[in-house]
């Protein structure tokens, strides 16, 4: 038995949901993760870990403390720069970069949190 949702994701939405090859993923407090249904974007001071090797544009996994995969984004840095940014919060990401840009980490825009609708991962092995 299939049902359809009551309201269909964008296409936008869906492309981001159904990466089926993960880039990368971030770990952010259960906390940060509540409020991203808010509308907010990932910002580099809400970043406990990362992993992979991305570049820009790449769709990267959110996840929480707990482990649960709470959505995906498009990142607009490269994993060596989103290093850089989150380990030096307090410094203009202009500074760090070399370049003039904003210093969130994936834009509201570019965010999908996820709902029981997506295709789930584990959560990546946290380096000791």
């Amino acid at each position: 038995k299939c049902i359809a949702q009551a309201e269909p994701k964008s296409v936008w939405a869906t492309w981001i949901t159904d990466r089926l090859q993960m880039a990368g993923s971030l770990t952010v407090s259960s906390d940060t993760a509540d409020r991203l249904q808010d509308g907010t974007g990932v910002r580099r001071q809400d970043v406990m870990s990362l992993t992979g090797d991305f570049t820009r544009g790449d769709v990267l996994h959110i996840y929480d403390d707990q482990g649960r995969e709470r959505a995906r984004g498009l990142c607009d840095f490269t994993s060596e720069e989103t290093r850089v940014l989150v380990v030096n919060p307090d410094l203009p990401a202009e500074q760090l970069l070399g370049y003039q840009t904003h210093s969130q980490l994936i834009r509201p825009d570019n965010l999908i949190v996820l709902e029981d609708r997506h295709l789930p991962w584990d959560a990546p092995a946290m380096a000791d």
